[in-house]
C-alpha cells in the first residue's frame, strides 16, 4: 500500500457519515492538514449548542478545525491561503463555491453514497430505499460545477436486502466510502489515478433530492411501497402515520405478511381520514392496511412517549384514538 505523507489535504465534512471516512484517512496515514464543518449549533429539545460529529473528532486528533459561515468570504479565502493544500476531500458538506473547490492544484475529491450517475443529490441512501433497490454503493469523483456530475475516479457497489433500514445501510455505505476515498488518494499521489466521465446514454436517471416533511408521511400503497418508507426513515427521523387532528405516530419497523389475515382480525384501531388509512389489530398485532394486504408494526413511538413495541401498547391508550 503506499500512500503520501507530504500531500496536504484538508477535509470537509460534518455528520458522522464524514467521520468515518476522516477517521480511515487518518489511520492510512494520510497528511491532514485541517477540517472545514459547519458552525455549532442549538440542537434538541433544549436547544443546546453542539458542534458537528465531524469537529469533534477533528479536536480529539487534535486537527485543526475550521467553521466558516460564508465559503465565499475574505477570511475563508485567506484561510485557503494560508492551510495551501495539495487536495481537498468532502463527504457529506454543503455545495462548495469554485473559487473553493478548483482552488488546490490536485482538485477536490468528494465520496457519494450512490453508484453515479444515479441518485444524484442530497439524499441517496433514503431513496434508494424508498425506490426498494436491491443494490447501491459509493462512487469517488472529481468536483465541478454541477453537482454530483464529475468526473469519476472509484465505484464499488453492495446489496440491499429487504429488511435493511436506512441505519444499518449508511453504517455500511460510510466504511465503503472510506475505502474507495483511501484508494482514490492512493491513486492520484502515484500518477495512476485515471478519470471518466459519467455514462448518461440511455440510462434512466434516478435522482435524490433533499427529504422534506411531506415524504416522511406514510399514505396508502401496496405493503412494499409502505415497507420501504418506513425502513428508509429508520432510525430517523421517522415515517409518520398521521392521525385525525394532524397528530402523528412515528413508525420505525415493520414486517411484510405472507398470510391473509382476515380471519383474525377483531377490529379497527383508527381510522386516518385524510389519507383514507386503516390501522387493524388482532389479538397480538398491529396493523397497516395496504392495497395488497396487511404490514406489521413491529416499532413505534407515540407523541410524547419512547420509541416502543407494538406489543407495548397494543392495550393502552392508543386504541382509543
Amino acid at each position: 500500500m503506499q500512500s503520501n505523507n507530504k500531500e496536504k489535504i484538508l477535509f470537509y465534512g460534518t455528520p458522522e457519515f464524514a467521520v468515518t471516512v476522516l477517521k480511515n484517512l487518518i489511520e492510512e496515514g494520510y497528511n491532514i492538514v485541517g477540517v472545514v464543518t459547519m458552525p455549532d449549533k442549538p440542537q434538541g429539545r433544549g436547544k443546546r449548542i453542539q458542534a458537528s460529529p465531524v469537529k469533534e473528532f477533528a479536536l480529539a486528533h487534535k486537527i485543526k478545525v475550521y467553521q466558516p459561515t460564508n465559503l465565499k468570504s475574505k477570511e475563508f479565502r485567506e484561510t485557503l491561503d494560508v492551510v495551501n493544500p495539495s487536495v481537498q476531500v468532502v463527504v457529506a458538506f454543503r455545495m462548495l463555491p469554485e473559487m473553493v473547490w478548483n482552488k488546490p492544484p490536485l482538485g477536490t475529491f468528494n465520496v457519494h453514497a450512490s453508484l453515479l450517475p444515479q441518485y444524484r443529490g442530497a439524499a441517496p441512501i433514503n431513496w434508494v430505499l424508498l425506490n426498494g433497490e436491491k443494490e447501491t454503493g459509493c462512487t469517488t469523483f472529481k468536483l465541478k460545477h454541477e453537482i454530483d456530475t464529475g468526473d469519476l475516479a472509484f465505484q464499488e457497489s453492495l446489496s440491499i436486502n429487504s429488511e435493511e433500514d436506512f441505519g444499518s445501510l449508511y453504517n455500511r455505505l460510510s466504511v465503503l466510502g472510506g475505502n474507495l476515498m483511501a484508494k482514490t488518494l492512493r491513486a492520484l499521489f502515484s500518477g495512476t489515478l485515471k478519470l471518466r466521465r459519467q455514462e448518461l446514454d440511455e440510462v434512466e436517471i434516478k435522482n435524490a433530492p433533499k427529504i422534506t416533511k411531506d415524504d416522511l408521511i406514510i399514505r396508502p400503497g401496496t405493503i412494499d411501497e409502505t415497507h420501504n418508507r418506513v425502513r428508509a426513515f429508520s432510525p430517523y427521523p421517522g415515517a409518520k402515520l398521521l392521525g385525525k387532528d394532524n397528530s402523528f405516530i412515528k413508525i420505525f419497523k415493520t414486517t411484510k405478511l405472507k398470510d391473509d389475515l382476515n380471519g383474525e382480525l377483531i377490529g379497527k384501531v383508527n381510522k386516518n381520514s385524510a389519507f383514507d388509512l386503516e390501522l387493524m389489530i388482532t389479538k397480538k398485532q398491529l396493523l397497516i392496511n395496504c392495497s395488497d394486504g396487511y404490514l406489521r408494526i413491529d416499532e413505534l413511538q407515540l407523541p410524547g412517549k419512547r420509541k416502543m413495541s407494538a406489543a407495548d401498547v397494543i392495550n393502552g391508550s392508543f386504541l382509543n384514538n
